[in-house]
């Protein structure tokens, strides 16, 4: 959807917002900053975040890929995983230098 908006600061979702999915690297490689996703999400694309290298605050109603009826059963490292496609050691550096705070609804 944005992907490559390197002028891209902020996202806003409505309160009340509808949205129910985001699709695969719908933020990726923009400028974002902080990204608060609405509660009515129930699935999110691979790489929503890639390379999204001036995130700082990150808010999410996710501790799986699709919520409570991921079939999967996700832990949350794994949806930051997904968010970010990351491996494990990349996820770790981006959580260690990069995002300054993380939420989980």
């Amino acid at each position: 959807a944005f992907s490559g908006c390197i002028n891209l600061k902020s996202i806003t979702f409505e309160e009340g917002s509808l949205l129910k999915v985001i699709e695969d690297l719908a933020f990726s490689n923009t400028g974002v900053v902080s990204l608060e996703l609405p509660k009515s999400l129930e699935n999110v694309g691979m790489g929503i975040l890639k390379d999204c290298n001036n995130l700082e605050s990150l808010k999410t109603p996710f501790i799986g890929s699709q919520r409570e009826n991921d079939p999967n059963n996700l832990l949350a490292q794994d949806v930051l995983a997904r968010f970010f496609w990351s491996t494990k050691s990349e996820l770790q550096l981006i959580l260690k230098e990069q995002l300054l705070r993380l939420h989980y609804e």
